[in-house]
This record gives structure tokens, sequence and C-alpha cells, in this order.
């Protein structure tokens, strides 16, 4: 009874193969546009890729089907500055439709544009101000929460979230969607890789947590249903992952949540943990 019996159709085929010119055409544009940015010395290099795949999975549980999906990316990294005080940041776009694909310039005067950014960094003094995430590494963010819900760290008890189903981890208003069936969206799939029907899912929803991510292993050792989460390869076991993860958006545009701002952090990028 849980099995997808009506998969929806998410256009993840590109019927158009790039030539090798064209994604040679696509990594320059990238990388003169970057070096045409002021400011910008040297390029560590540019690339454009695309790829095509197709499987066929027959499952014990009466699940048969055979799925395809395309990708395409433009990616380049830029240096600026000299000597000592040179610096370097990236950018790329990626896409299961090439029609979809920011304007490999775009890309190229964004990532020189990043690096130029960098130069003159200085030690900020200490004081209590808004932090605010750039959109590419407040991801990193999610993906900690995710990697916290997942039912394998739920059964083994090993994640700091164990006890929290239903209890307030954001602050009111905050909204953490999982969505499998966005058209052409990256990690788009029609069901989960169990044969398991996958749906839209607030995980996070006005800062309370309303779900584990579980595949068919993890859902009974927890004797919970499952919820569309299995992803696999071709050669190991299944296990639970997201597919369209984001955090749904506020009322207040990006620089409208920075235009009050007088002192603040800006945070782009992090390591570690």
């Amino acid at each position: 009874s849980e099995l997808a019996t009506a998969l929806p159709e998410l256009d993840l085929v590109d019927p158009v193969e790039p030539s090798t010119e064209t994604l040679s055409d696509r990594a320059r544009a990238a990388e003169e546009a970057a070096l045409a940015v002021q400011g910008v010395t040297n390029s560590e290099g540019a690339s454009a890729g695309f790829g095509r795949s197709m499987a066929a999975m027959v499952a014990s549980n009466g699940f048969a089907r055979v799925t395809g999906s395309t990708g395409s990316s433009i990616s380049v990294s830029a240096i600026a500055g000299e000597g000592t005080a040179m610096e370097t940041d990236y950018d790329h776009s990626s896409a299961v439709h090439a029609d979809d694909l920011q304007a490999a310039d775009t890309v190229g005067r964004s990532a020189g544009a990043r690096a130029v950014a960098r130069l003159g960094a200085r030690k900020a003094a200490t004081a209590r101000v808004p932090v605010v995430f750039d959109p590419r590494v407040s991801r990193s963010l999610l993906g900690h929460l995710v990697g916290a819900i997942n039912g394998a760290a739920i059964a083994r008890g090993t994640s700091f979230l164990k006890e929290k189903m239903g209890e307030a981890v954001f602050a009111p208003g905050i909204e953490v969607i999982d969505d499998p069936h966005i058209r052409r969206g990256l990690r788009s799939r029609p069901c989960d890789s169990e044969g398991v029907a996958s749906r839209r899912r607030a995980l996070i929803e006005d800062g309370r947590l309303t779900t584990w991510l579980l595949d068919l292993r993890s859902a009974r050792q927890l004797a919970l249903a499952p919820t569309g989460h299995a992803v696999r390869g071709t050669s190991g076991p299944p296990g639970a992952s997201p597919a369209n993860l984001y955090l749904a958006p506020g009322s207040a545009s990006p620089q409208e949540l920075l235009a009050d701002i007088q002192d603040g952090f800006y945070v782009t990028g992090l390591m570690g943990s």
C-alpha cells in the first residue's frame, strides 16, 4: 500500500546533448568574464560539463521502474590581488536542463566579484551585531539538520535531536521544506529508491520538528511508516536522504534584510562543523 503507483512527470531528461565545442565555449566564456572583473589577476580554471544516467530498479516488494536524468554545469574560480594579498573565490551553476543554467558570463562575473570582495580583510572589533549568512554557506546549517533527523541516526540513538520530535528547534516562523516533485529540480525524483511514494513535506513547521527521514529499514527499526526518503546507488543498500531541501523564504527580500543593518556580520565562508 506504500508503493508509488502514479509517478509524476518531472521533466528530468534534457533531450539535447551538447557538443564538446559547446562545453568548451561555456567554460571559456565564464573564465573570460571572471578575468574581465577589475581587481582579478588570474584564474584557477573554469569547467563546463554534461552527464546523462539511466537506472532500472526491480525490488522484492513488487516495484519496478526505469528512470533517467541529466545534468549540466558551469563553474569558474578567480584570483584577485597580488603577492601575499591574493584571495580566491568561485561561482557555479547547475541544472537538469542546460536551458536553465545561468549564463556563463554571469557565473564568471560573480566569481570575479566574490574574489575581489575578499580583498582588504581586517579584524573587526568585538561587538554584538546581527549575523547574516550568505545563501551559499547557510545551506550547510540545513545539512547538519538533516543529518540529525536521519532515521538511521535516530535508531542508533546518536542524534542530538533524538528526543526533540514535535518540539521547537528553530525560531517561530521558520519552515524547512523537502519537495521531491519540483519540475526539473536538481534532486527531484518521482518516488524514492525503494519504490515508496514521496511527497512535499515540511520537515520544520513554524520552528517545530515534524518528521524523521526514513527509508524502509530505519522505519522498521523505529516502528514507524517510511517517509519516502530512501536513496541508493547501484553498489550498496539504501539510506535516507532529502530531495530538494530548502528554507522557505520570509516576507522580506535579502536586500530588505540587509537594508536596516548599520553594523553587522555577513558570513560568506565556513570551515569545520
